[in-house]
């Protein structure tokens, strides 16, 4: 909710700016000191403005975890386990108990459940 009023907040601000400089830019006296305030002004909150997007803008991306599934050509055997470098899809694994040839069915990501805090 926070973030999404300061990014309303920030568009509001970007928008007066913007019509700010336009009237500066449409005014024939670019020498009035209330011209040159209302610059020097919209420049800094312009500035206060891109200062404050950063800190708005970082989201903590979720834990994932990757997990690769083998599975047996012949019998219904599946393992899952964790991924290991140098995995990938069809890779032949090794030989099942049933005597078939075990591969690398597919490897997906989870994301990782947070702890319920109390």
């Amino acid at each position: 909710m926070k973030e999404r009023v300061m990014r309303i907040l920030l568009t509001a601000i970007f928008m007066i700016i913007g019509a700010m400089l336009a009237l500066v830019t449409i005014s024939p006296s670019l020498h009035d000191m209330r011209l040159q305030q209302l610059i020097i002004f919209s420049l800094l909150l312009v500035f206060l403005a891109l200062s404050y997007l950063p800190k708005f803008s970082r989201r903590t991306k979720p834990a994932r975890k990757t997990i690769t599934v083998i599975r047996c050509m012949q019998c219904d055997y599946k393992m899952e386990r964790d991924f290991q470098e140098g995995d990938y899809v069809l890779k032949r694994m090794g030989t099942c108990s049933c005597g078939g040839e075990l591969y690398i069915d597919m490897i997906y990501d989870v994301e990782i459940a947070k702890p319920l805090t109390r």
